[in-house]
């Protein structure tokens, strides 16, 4: 069965459920957790995106993330999606809502915070590869735009509210 996932109206109300290729296709709003992967030394943990990704294919993003399955509440997607992509169990911390509008994808977003020092494993059917960048890393693959487009708006958000 499809995985599905809740349609959400301009106030961010559930208004439905779909298929996460027809939101996909119709570019709806939906619910989304993103986690941004820290250590102990400062470093982020990034990952590249799968070449055969719809969206923003070979791009990188902070940590995990994706949308929100129908009836799961964002701290339960935010923990599957770095078990799930990265191979970390976790504890996650809300941090902020994020919300984003494009031309290939729109989602109201919570952005936590996994603090990990442990060994990563990336699960090569979801991402190419992932790495440890410190912050000036950070920074040159913000610069080139490295990053997908919404990593880097709440990635900068972010800095500014933690730092």
């Amino acid at each position: 069965m499809a995985e599905l996932n809740e349609v959400l109206d301009e106030n961010f109300n559930v208004i439905g459920t779909k298929s996460r290729d027809e939101i996909k296709k119709e570019n709806l709003l939906h619910k989304a957790s993103l986690v941004i992967v820290k250590n102990s030394k400062g470093e982020y943990f990034v990952a590249q995106r799968k070449a055969t990704k719809s969206i923003y294919p070979l791009k990188w993003n902070i940590g995990a993330g994706g949308a929100v399955r129908a009836g799961e509440s964002f701290e339960e997607a935010a923990s599957r999606e770095v078990k799930e992509e990265i191979g970390i169990n976790a504890v996650v911390k809300e941090l902020f809502e994020f919300t984003w509008y494009s031309d290939v994808v729109s989602y109201f977003a919570k952005i936590f915070l996994a603090e990990y020092n442990g060994e990563i494993n990336v699960d090569l059917e979801e991402c190419e590869q992932g790495k440890w960048v410190n912050e000036e890393e950070m920074n040159k693959m913000i610069e080139k735009k490295e990053l997908t487009l919404d990593t880097i708006e709440y990635f900068l958000k972010y800095k500014e509210l933690f730092k």
